[in-house]
Order: C-alpha cells, then structure tokens, then sequence
C-alpha cells in the first residue's frame, strides 16, 4: 500500500500521522498473525538531514565557545559572546515565522552556516571593550567607548555581506527554490546579529567583564602561538611592500588559474549522495504476462536478499495500479513492467556504498533473460522529487514511424 499526501500537507506531519495510524490499527484491527513493514518512508531523508545540521549547529556553538575563551582569555567574555548566537537566532526564528518559512533542510543550512558570521560582529565588539578595560577604563566607559570605535566598521561588514546575498533571493526558477530560502535566513542572521552586537553585548561587558585575563596553560601556549604570527606577519608584510610587482604578478596568476580551473570541473545542480534508496525497473516486451513479471519480480527480490546483507527492507510490485501511484511518482505501470526497491542501513553501518551495491544488481540483472529495459536508480527523494528520476531524458516523436 502507497501513501501519498497533497502538495500542501508536511511530509514529517504526514509520515507520523500514518505510523501511528497503522501501530493503531495493529493493536485494534489486525488479526494476531498479521504485521507490517515500512519499505519506504520519504521523511526519513529529511530527518536525518535536519539531525546532521543540528548536531552541526551545536558542535559549532561549543567550538566557538573554546576559541573565544582561549584567545579573549576571559570565559565570562566567551559565553557572552556565545550568548549572542541563540539572541540572533531568536530574532531570525521570529522574521521566519512572519515571511513563512519553516524550518527544513534549505533553512537548518543557513542558520548551521550563520551560527559562525553571527559572532563576527560580536567577538569585534567585544575584543575592543576588552582592550579599553586593559588599558585601565571602567566597564561602562569602556563598553560604550569600545562598542562606538567599531560600530561604523561593523555596520559596514555586516552591509558588505548583505548586498552580496540578497540578490540571490530574487533568482525565479528551480535554482531559486534552493537558494531563496537559505539567503533570506542568513541576510536576516546576520542582520539580527549587528543589532546584538551594538546592543546585547556592550550591556552585558558593562556588567560581568573582567579587566583581569585568565592566565591558564593553554592561554599561555595561545599567547606564544600569536606573538609567532605576528612576528611572522610583520616579515611576509615588509617582504611584500619591498616586492610589489611580485606580489602583483602572483595575485593575477592566482587569479587566472582560479578562472581556469572552472573549465575542468564538473558541474552540476546537485550530488547523488548515499542516502541507502535503490530502485529497480524492469521492463519486458509487450505483451508479456503479469505472471512472468511476478516471477522476475520474486527472483530479485530473493537474489537482493542473498546478495545484500546491508539492505534493511527489500519490496516489490508490479502490474497497474487502480489509483495510479506509479503514474504519480513518474513511474511507468503495465502487466510487462516490474519495479523492486531496497532500503539499506545507514551509511556507516555498511562498508559497501549504494552505488557499488546498484552496479552488481544491474550486472545480475543483464545476465537475466526477457528484460528488455531496465534502470537501478540510487537517488535521494528530494532530488528525484525536484529533478525526476533519471539524469537525462529523451523524447523522440514524429508522424511517420519509418522516418
């Protein structure tokens, strides 16, 4: 049984309410020897991608946390700074629920990559009120003093970021189904989070910052590693304005293989990443009876279940269906065309990657008899969804069959 929502409905939302229908229907309706088992769930790539840019977003708060303590050497400065990703984040989770966005893979994406350019701003701020309170000032004198040397600088940053995204918003088309949304977030991030710089963060060094650092190892070892780049930066700078034309020529030569280098990289909108989706598609000549359809149906699933110890749950299907699913999905349907799909555990539970599992079931499958046309497809739902499911379709059509 196939399950499809509307185009209005969520497919998390959808998904839930249908496994708890069925686990309802398993205790109340189902005779004692009956089960069921889940051959595809769509919503599933989508978790676990939403899962992957959470986990991403923490370890990147936690990271910004050990480098600003290790080189602002006040932990005090370090979790105020920190502070200010979750008030930016507020602030952008609030302008989303007013333009409509909701929160998805497009949208974790740009606020897991914002979470890093949101303390920019402050760790500017915060880094020149510490250097006021170094110098001997109070804490409200130096956090206003501090924060107004920079504003205008820090104005200017976040401006530069802005207008280099925002037209990105207004891209029309399938390109601009990924990137609106992803461009809005961060120019919104990003925007939320000068107004915490300027505000949150000079109120906050007026109360709790230290004019003392503290003087652990590690700040000690820190130190040593940034007198070396200074040192060193001071060699390269007098280096460079000593070989101007050097330098010059070496810009424009970067400059040019960069501009090279395009020419011999692939491109493409999306990558096919291993998200464990296999899909078999076997078409037989017409006319073919459903029964033989069946049996190359039965013998697939049975060689995909000897073959493929990674795959968690192997179905099949074939015939036409009354309501049209196939039709739905893009998929052809008929008494000669056979389709078997298999789901595969995660990827680091298997050394075998999708891919290289699809290329032996195609080799199997071209050693069978009777298949005329056959595609194994390893894809992931959201891609096949905006882009179909193969790489390239032709079409060819015309009024005389001879021509």
């Amino acid at each position: 049984m196939a399950v499809l929502k509307t185009s209005d409905a969520n497919t998390v939302e959808v998904s839930r309410a249908v496994l708890a229908r069925l686990e309802e229907l398993k205790e109340k309706e189902f005779p004692a020897d009956v089960d069921y088992h889940i051959g595809m769930n769509t919503s599933e790539f989508i978790l676990n991608s939403i899962n992957n840019l959470s986990q991403s977003l923490i370890a990147g708060i936690v990271l910004v946390i050990a480098v600003t303590w290790i080189f602002l050497k006040r932990f005090s400065a370090s979790l105020i700074v920190c502070a200010a990703i979750p008030f930016s984040l507020v602030i952008t989770f609030i302008l989303m629920g007013e333009m409509g966005y909701t929160i998805n893979i497009f949208t974790l994406s740009a606020l897991a990559m914002a979470s890093g350019m949101v303390v920019d701003n402050c760790i500017v701020a915060t880094d020149q009120i510490v250097y006021h309170l170094e110098k001997g000032a109070r804490k409200n004198v130096a956090s206003i003093v501090g924060t107004g040397e920079v504003q205008s600088a820090m104005i200017a940053s976040t401006l530069t970021t802005v207008v280099v995204l925002l037209p990105l918003a207004f891209i029309r088309g399938l390109v601009g189904v990924f990137f609106s949304s992803l461009t809005v977030v961060m120019v919104v991030a990003v925007t939320a989070s000068l107004f915490v710089s300027l505000s949150f963060i000079p109120m906050m060094a007026s109360v709790f910052f230290r004019r003392e650092g503290d003087r652990l190892f590690i700040h000690r070892f820190s130190d040593k590693i940034i007198g070396r780049l200074e040192s060193g930066y001071e060699d390269l700078l007098e280096w460079s304005l000593s070989n101007r034309k050097k330098v010059l020529f070496t810009a424009l030569t970067l400059l040019a293989l960069t501009v090279t280098g395009f020419r011999f990289i692939g491109t493409e909108l999306s990558p096919d990443p291993d998200t464990g989706e296999i899909t078999i598609t076997m078409t037989l000549p017409e006319g073919t009876r459903i029964d033989e359809t069946d049996a190359l149906v039965l013998r697939t699933i049975e060689h995909a279940r000897k073959t493929v110890p990674e795959a968690v749950n192997i179905y099949g299907y074939d015939g036409r269906d009354e309501k049209g699913f196939t039709a739905a999905v893009g998929q052809q349907a008929g008494p000669n065309i056979g389709n078997v799909g298999l789901k595969l555990l995660d990827k680091g539970k298997r050394k075998r990657t999708a891919f290289e599992i699809g290329e032996e079931l195609r080799a199997w499958l071209r050693a069978q008899p009777g298949i005329e046309k056959m595609n194994v497809l390893v894809s992931s739902p959201i891609k096949a969804m905006f882009l179909g499911s193969k790489p390239l379709n032709i079409e060819v059509y015309g009024d005389d069959l001879k021509k």
